[in-house]
């Protein structure tokens, strides 16, 4: 369990770290964070369309054979 909650916490920082650091990068760079956070999304925008279609496709393969290890086992993988 102190595993899982290590995780949990690294997770949660990980996730609220954006929402954190676009208010501060804001107020340090005041007119000159738009140009940064344009760039940031427009790289975002065209690694996504690149890379969640794999990612999705991974994690619904990992869901069929979680389920075929469940039915044939008993046990889940997940």
């Amino acid at each position: 369990p102190v595993t899982a909650l290590v995780v949990l916490a690294v997770y949660n920082v990980l996730y609220a770290l954006p929402f954190a650091l676009v208010p501060v990068l804001i107020a340090t760079s005041g007119q000159k964070s738009q140009e940064i956070l344009r760039t940031i999304n427009s790289w975002l925008v065209s690694i996504s369309n690149f890379l969640m279609p794999i990612l999705l496709t991974l994690v619904g393969l990992a869901l069929i054979v979680d389920s075929m290890i469940y039915f044939v086992t008993g046990y889940e993988m997940f």
